[in-house]
């Protein structure tokens, strides 16, 4: 998953209709992009900073299960899909900070 297709997907989750669950991704579509603009200004690495933005990525995953709980449907809500996406490859989709050519 590219960062810009991480950072739509996220953002299109705040746009659903759910009330409470949407507020975890709002924050981290904030992240994603205060990441991305990071990388940007330092020349496309960021492999110092990259532990404490990874850190603050997984605090908002963790407040996001709390947030949006499994329904123990099968059928998951958009935020829920999105949310294990985020978790399930949260090596892959922040590889940005440490080599933007997965950025693009």
């Amino acid at each position: 998953m590219t960062t810009g297709r991480l950072i739509s997907n996220t953002v299109a989750t705040t746009r659903e209709p759910m009330g409470k669950t949407d507020k975890w991704a709002k924050k981290m579509a904030v992240l994603l992009e205060t990441i991305n603009s990071a990388v940007h200004a330092n020349g496309g690495r960021l492999p110092l900073a990259a532990k404490r933005f990874r850190e603050q990525y997984r605090q908002l995953i963790r407040r996001a299960e709390q947030e949006c709980p499994d329904s123990g449907k099968r059928a998951q809500s958009m935020s829920r899909n999105i949310l294990i996406r985020v978790r399930d490859f949260e090596k892959e989709g922040l590889l940005f900070m440490v080599d933007m050519q997965y950025g693009e």
